[in-house]
């Protein structure tokens, strides 16, 4: 029988353009990401890549505020 893989239960998906590209152990290291990409964590909290451009990347995360993740404020 083959062995279950450990699930990492902390961490942030990586979205760009409505699709995953990825995991970080943390919101981290913009200047990797393309400006407008999210990162999304297990209780649902939302960054969003901003600043800068493709080439050079993101300059910084910054939190999306719930009333923009269609939650309540």
């Amino acid at each position: 029988m083959e062995a279950m893989p450990e699930i990492n239960a902390g961490g942030v998906v990586l979205i760009y353009q409505g699709q995953a590209y990825g995991w970080r152990d943390c919101v981290r290291d913009p200047h990797k990401d393309r400006p407008g990409a999210l990162a999304v964590d297990l209780v649902g909290q939302v960054w969003q890549a901003q600043g800068v451009d493709d080439e050079r990347g993101a300059q910084a995360w910054v939190p999306v505020q719930a009333s923009m993740q269609g939650g309540r404020p």
